[in-house]
């Protein structure tokens, strides 16, 4: 008899309940890594492990189970629905602040690239050094954006 795939372990043992990823990574004697690429694999097959969590967000008692692909869509739009956006909004203040020290630092990686161009007459060194003077130059361009953004 041939021995089975991790795969097929994994969905397996979803099918049997009461899977959590503790008791997945054990039954396929694998990595948490390599527990979601199967999970991957899984959905490509249409068959979509999704977590089963009653009543709580605790990672020990969350447990999986295996529903189609449209199931599957469906959850992942009410999940992104429900989510909270963590994303703090930048004040224009804020941004020109940031685009004012981004324009030192830049400044500051030029003047050292351009200086080490000139000691090392080396093709990495003056690339470098053009690197450097376009990111100066990208950073001028967000503080402008940044000003007229605040004033």
């Amino acid at each position: 008899m041939a021995e089975k795939s991790k795969r097929d372990i994994v969905k397996e043992t979803i099918e049997n309940g009461d899977a959590t990823m503790d008791t997945l990574i054990e039954a396929a004697d694998c990595k948490y890594e390599s527990v979601m690429s199967i999970f991957s694999m899984l959905r490509l097959m249409g068959h979509c492990p999704v977590k089963d969590v009653p009543h709580s967000e605790d990672a020990e008692t969350m447990t999986y189970r295996l529903v189609d692909h449209e199931t599957w869509e469906r959850l992942k739009e009410e999940r992104a629905a429900n989510s909270k956006s963590t994303a703090r909004k930048v004040t224009p203040e804020e941004r020109l602040d940031k685009a004012e020290k981004r324009l030192e630092r830049t400044e500051k990686a030029m003047n050292s690239a351009k200086e080490r161009a000139e000691k090392y007459e080396d093709e990495v060194y003056q690339l470098r050094a053009q690197k450097a003077e376009i990111e100066f130059k990208l950073a001028g361009y967000e503080l402008a954006e940044a000003q007229t953004e605040a004033a």
